[in-house]
């Protein structure tokens, strides 16, 4: 699932920025429920360690370096999303072979984690690309 993001101008996964003394664990599952009503649960198969760390610089007036930290969580596309029009122009649910990664309408890392999380989902043997 991915969310058109108003300040940042593309899509993007959800999430947030880090409090103070908070682990990012607890981050990533604060934000699902702040931004989208969504109660997060870490993907069974990929634990709730990271799965991939980018850098990036960020659109808009105020760009500054984006360290980000991304996890996989597993929900149900089934579930309410009740996302923060604050935050949020629309959100989606997209598979990982549907679109050119590549374009400036996407986080600007997405491709590389696509093809990092193909890659590893394509090493199990119950895999089959969407």
């Amino acid at each position: 699932m991915l969310v058109d993001h108003l300040k940042a101008n593309c899509w993007l996964l959800p999430g947030g920025h880090v409090d103070e003394d908070e682990d990012p664990r607890h981050t990533v599952v604060r934000e699902a429920a702040e931004e989208l009503g969504v109660l997060a649960d870490f993907h069974s198969r990929f634990g709730d360690d990271p799965f991939f760390l980018s850098r990036t610089w960020t659109r808009g007036h105020h760009s500054h370096v984006d360290m980000t930290l991304w996890f996989i969580l597993e929900a149900r596309r089934t579930d309410p999303v009740l996302p923060d029009p604050r935050e949020f122009r629309s959100v989606r649910w997209y598979g990982l072979t549907e679109v050119n990664w590549n374009s400036d309408v996407y986080d600007p890392q997405m491709h590389r984690f696509v093809a990092k999380l193909d890659a590893w989902l394509a090493r199990t043997a119950d895999y089959t690309p969407t």
